[in-house]
């Protein structure tokens, strides 16, 4: 089988996967009762709720455009902002095929043709927000297990706290490169030695500017308390309640496992290991099912959005603007060796 099949095979059995995960959850809900809590839907919230998804977005693309500074691309928050809801088309309406950031990525190494401008930041941006995600979902599990004493909160706690603890050791090899670098089986290996050296130089940047540190860690942590609130006003609006710690965790451990490469974009996977939890800590089945369809209703609306954005934005608008983009940077480099410094080529 060459490659190309291969490909195919996996995204066929992820797809599979997937219809088997969403049949799953269909198949265990009482019509009836959800078409009765679809009725009773405290609708005036779901207005809030949207306004809170397009919040989220725009505090990512926030942070996003944070993270680019060190490398003065000179992008503005509108087409940064830009970029985010057609990164979230493409994520909801083509699963597995081209990812958002991947797209973000390419944007970025068209306009300034530097890789590390255009995927570094990315980078950054994800795991800065998964280690917050892990550590605020560990606390509230290992909160819940001295609460409750129950097996899935212990589970959670330490899902939650050891992969914090490994982000926390990725990184520390970051810091002390030199050690690392140093150690005879990396340094019997030049191309290992090379590619880990260039990734640490790439991401030592940010060492430079504090002020990005601290930007991304308060914008990470207002990101998640708007996804936080946006199923916490959902479940309100069913009818039903579930105390707030109790759905930071929820969202950790579904999030996590909707990272695992079994099913397309995790969909399947994420739904029902949130509908699962949710009625494991107390709220019913057709409710928890109904908070999810919201919730996917929220994020096609917001998708949609993107879309029209895509439809409308053509490649010699990022183009055009490249040239002069460019020769602002030159002209920043020869005014500076300090920047000349910072610019990662």
């Amino acid at each position: 089988m060459d490659d190309r099949k291969k490909m195919w095979a996996i995204w066929f059995a992820k797809f599979a996967f997937t219809c088997v995960l969403l049949a799953f959850i269909l198949f265990n809900v009482n019509w009836s009762v959800l078409f009765e809590n679809i009725a009773a839907i405290r609708k005036n919230m779901l207005v809030a709720v949207l306004f809170l998804g397009i919040a989220g977005i725009a505090i990512s693309a926030l942070k996003w455009l944070v993270l680019l500074r060190p490398f003065n691309t000179g992008f503005s928050l509108i087409r940064a902002a830009r970029l985010y809801f057609i990164t979230s088309f493409f994520n909801s309406f083509l699963p597995g095929i081209i990812g958002g950031d991947g797209y973000r990525g390419y944007k970025i190494y068209r306009l300034y043709g530097r890789f590390s401008a255009a995927y570094v930041p990315i980078f950054i941006e994800r795991v800065s927000g998964l280690a917050l995600l892990m550590l605020l979902g560990g606390l509230a599990g290992s909160y819940l297990y001295v609460t409750l004493q129950d097996t899935v909160s212990l589970t959670m706690a330490l899902t939650g706290l050891g992969a914090t603890a490994a982000i926390m050791l990725f990184f520390s090899l970051v810091i002390y490169r030199e050690k690392i670098l140093s150690l005879k089986i990396v340094r019997a290996k030049k191309r290992t030695r090379d590619m880990a050296d260039k990734f640490s130089d790439n991401i030592f940047i940010y060492k430079e500017y504090p002020n990005v540190i601290l930007w991304t860690a308060v914008l990470t942590f207002l990101f998640y308390l708007v996804i936080f609130y946006v199923r916490f006003l959902l479940i309100i609006a069913t009818g039903s309640y579930i105390p707030f710690v109790v759905l930071v965790g929820i969202i950790m451990v579904s999030n996590a496992l909707a990272m695992l490469p079994l099913s397309i974009n995790g969909y399947g996977i994420l739904d029902l290991s949130f509908i699962g939890l949710l009625s494991y800590y107390g709220v019913d089945y057709e409710k928890a099912v109904l908070v999810m369809l919201l919730y996917r209703c929220m994020q096609v609306l917001i998708s949609s959005f993107g879309g029209l954005l895509y439809a409308f934005t053509r490649d010699r608008h990022f183009i055009g603007k490249r040239e002069n983009e460019q020769k602002v940077i030159v002209f920043r480099q020869n005014e500076s060796k300090e920047v000349l410094h910072t610019i990662v080529k």
